[in-house]
């Protein structure tokens, strides 16, 4: 008999999967072979997936380029007065 507690679950384990995936766009590109090997290992020591430690590393590249942005207009404008 299957518990219903485990096929509820699986069922909003699926539904949290499929709105993830809904919310991605696929991106192919190339690596050099020794950088994937260490981007790999990175993620490994993270217990995260070679796909999700790239999307965790550029999200956070993307973050601290914006506040460094952010920063330069706010000490421009401080400047200026």
């Amino acid at each position: 008999m299957i518990s219903t507690e485990i096929f509820c679950f699986d069922i909003a384990s699926e539904r949290a999967t499929l709105a993830a995936m809904a919310k991605t766009v696929p991106l192919s590109h190339r690596l050099d072979p020794d950088l994937k090997e260490e981007l790999q290992a990175l993620a490994d020591e993270d217990s995260r997936s070679l796909t999700n430690y790239i999307e965790v590393v550029l999200k956070e590249h993307v973050r601290a380029k914006k506040a460094a942005r952010s920063n330069v207009v706010t000490l421009d404008r401080e400047a200026k007065r």
